[in-house]
């Protein structure tokens, strides 16, 4: 059977009509889905009306920070744009973040290699990779090092806000999309 992703918009997207779910499954998931909606209002650990989480975005592509600015400003306080490994060591040791998004491939350090440093300067950062890297031995990489989050820059734009939820929760996002072929 296949699985629903009610907050993942365009989750049908490709799938025949024989494919879909019966129509309870697919209200179920939508119950479900709306009552994690619900209480998104509570997504920082410590309780219902908390601040935003504070987030730095690090990637050397400025329209695509500008764009996961725009998209995560709602829930988000963005407190930080980089565009490199060191500057975002910088950043993170200044401002303390909740959440980081970074890629993988950045400019000075790469990602892999600020986030190791990162979790051994602040250990509760929570670390999400946005990356063109498909690759599951990097994914994997990536979680040794302790990241809360894997996805891939094709699928951000449905799936980051949904990965920072998750990962403010204390649970780990990694993208459907990283397969072993």
């Amino acid at each position: 059977a296949r699985s629903l992703c009610p907050a993942v918009p365009g989750a049908f997207r490709g799938i025949s009509v024989a494919d879909t779910p019966p129509a309870s499954d697919v209200v179920a998931a939508v119950a479900r889905g709306l009552t994690r909606l619900a209480s998104r209002r509570e997504w920082c650990e410590n309780g219902p009306g908390m601040s935003k989480p504070r987030v730095i975005l690090a990637d050397d592509h400025t329209l695509l920070v500008e764009a996961f600015a725009n998209l995560l400003e709602p829930e988000c306080e963005i407190v930080e744009h980089v565009g490199d490994g060191i500057a975002l060591i910088e950043a993170a040791a200044r401002l303390k973040p909740d959440v980081v998004v970074l890629d993988i491939a950045m400019p000075l350090l790469n990602g892999l290699d600020a986030g190791r440093q990162l979790k051994q300067q602040m250990p509760d950062v929570r670390l999400v990779y946005v990356t063109m890297n498909e690759d599951p031995d990097v994914a994997a990489e990536a979680f040794r090092i302790g990241a809360s989050g894997y996805l891939l820059k094709r699928s951000a734009a449905s799936e980051l806000l949904l990965a920072i939820r998750e990962v403010m929760q204390r649970r780990h996002y990694v993208t459907p999309f990283v397969t072993k072929e």
